[in-house]
């Protein structure tokens, strides 16, 4: 896209980190790895989603009409398997579909953005406090957090979204990482469950400070 830069995120979360080593900020940063990210999406939840960004009638139907209820065939290797009924999931490699997934993504980094209780990584640009909270580039989303409350309220809002969105975050390949550098340890974090807290609070008592 004209004007944008594709090593912009990465670029961001590396100067945090070199702030954050610097200032010796307390908290973590959470790697998110959605399963099968495109292929779980819901299409009453995507058609809401448009719904509520504005999107007209004619087209919310068009974009419905195209990418499900019809029949699919799947090339593996050369060879055409059987017609397949799509219910769900964007199809990848269309060009329509990148932009659908981050409508369908919007509305959880927008909770996240908005809730007043999540810091994040806290600085000031011309005496005005600025926070980053969120880093996403496609299905790839990295959360910052600064206390273990903050890691509560995200795990709410994790549920929240995958009960209205059928998606699915993976436990063996979401990461935590310190952003001081202090006790640089990588691990999975289990947070799908209110019942696995007590497990990740062992691991987030070695990165927050309390």
């Amino acid at each position: 896209m004209k004007g944008r830069f594709i090593g912009k995120n990465g670029l961001l979360l590396h100067l945090l980190l070199h702030q954050a080593r610097h200032r010796q900020y307390p908290g973590i940063g959470m790697l998110l790895d959605q399963e099968k990210a495109y292929d779980r999406v819901n299409p009453h939840y995507l058609m809401k989603v448009m719904e509520y960004f504005g999107f007209c009638c004619e087209f919310i139907r068009c974009v419905h009409s195209f990418f499900f209820g019809n029949f699919i065939e799947v090339d593996v290797n050369g060879y055409f398997t059987q017609t397949v009924f799509q219910q769900r999931g964007l199809r990848q490699g269309d060009p329509l579909s990148r932009l659908l997934f981050n409508l369908a993504l919007e509305p959880l980094l927008l909770s996240t953005q908005q809730d007043s209780e999540i810091i994040g990584y806290e600085y000031e640009l011309d005496r005005i406090p600025r926070f980053v909270k969120t880093i996403a580039y496609a299905d790839d989303v990295c959360v910052v957090l600064k206390t273990q409350d903050e890691f509560t309220r995200l795990q709410n809002h994790l549920i929240q979204y995958s009960n209205v969105s059928n998606t699915k975050f993976n436990q063996t390949k979401t990461k935590a990482f310190s952003l001081n550098g202090i006790r640089m340890l990588t691990g999975n974090v289990i947070f799908s469950s209110i019942a696995s807290q007590r497990t990740t609070q062992n691991f987030l008592l070695n990165h927050f400070a309390i």
